[in-house]
C-alpha cells in the first residue's frame, strides 16, 4: 500500500521540478544583448562607417593606414571590456582577400546585407565576415580562439547588425 501512495507523490514532484529546470537552462543559455551606448564613427576617403558599441565593450577608432591591412583601410577595433588582448577589427578595405586553405564559408544576413562568414580548419567561430551588398568593402576580422568569443559572440553579432556604411559622394 505504501508504494502505491509514493508513486503519485513522486510523479507530482517531478512535474513541478521539470518546468523549473528547463526554465533555468533556457535563461542561462540566452545571452542578453546590452543596449547600444554609443555610435562610433570611422571616416576615410571611401566613406563613413558607423556601429553601435554597447556598454561593457571598448573601442578604438583607427584612421587610414593604422590597421593591419592595406594603407587605405580604416575602421574600428572593438573588444569586450574584460581585459582581453584580442579585438575585432571592423573596417573598410578596397582589397580584402583570404587564403582558401582550410576555409569553409557560409552566408549570413547582417545589417540588412548578405555577409560571407569564413571559418578555418573546423573552428566553430568565424574568423572573418565580409559584407557583400550595400555594405560592400566592410570586413570584420576576429580571433576565433579568443577567450571571450564563446561567451560574447552573440553580442558581437548583434553589434555588427547595427553597421551603417555611407560611401563617399
Amino acid at each position: 500500500m505504501k508504494k502505491a501512495r509514493l508513486l503519485p507523490a513522486l510523479v507530482l514532484a517531478l512535474l513541478f521540478l521539470l518546468p523549473a529546470g528547463c526554465g533555468t537552462r533556457t535563461a542561462s543559455a540566452a545571452q542578453p544583448t546590452p543596449a547600444p551606448a554609443e555610435t562610433v564613427t570611422a571616416s576615410g576617403t571611401a566613406g563613413t562607417l558607423r556601429v553601435q558599441v554597447p556598454d561593457g565593450w571598448r573601442y578604438e577608432v583607427c584612421p587610414k593606414g593604422t590597421l593591419d591591412g592595406s594603407e587605405t583601410d580604416f575602421g574600428v577595433k572593438i573588444w569586450p571590456g574584460s581585459g582581453s588582448d584580442s579585438c575585432v577589427q571592423l573596417y573598410w578595405s578596397d582589397s580584402f582577400g583570404v587564403c582558401g586553405t582550410g576555409l569553409k564559408e557560409e552566408t549570413l544576413t547582417l545589417a540588412g546585407d548578405s555577409v560571407s562568414a569564413g571559418y578555418y580548419d573546423g573552428d566553430k567561430n568565424w574568423t572573418f565576415l565580409s559584407f557583400q551588398g550595400k555594405n560592400h568593402g566592410i570586413v570584420a576580422w576576429a580571433d576565433p580562439n579568443a577567450d571571450w568569443f564563446a561567451d560574447k559572440g552573440d553580442q558581437l553579432l548583434s553589434m555588427l547588425n547595427t553597421i551603417e556604411w555611407e560611401p563617399a559622394a
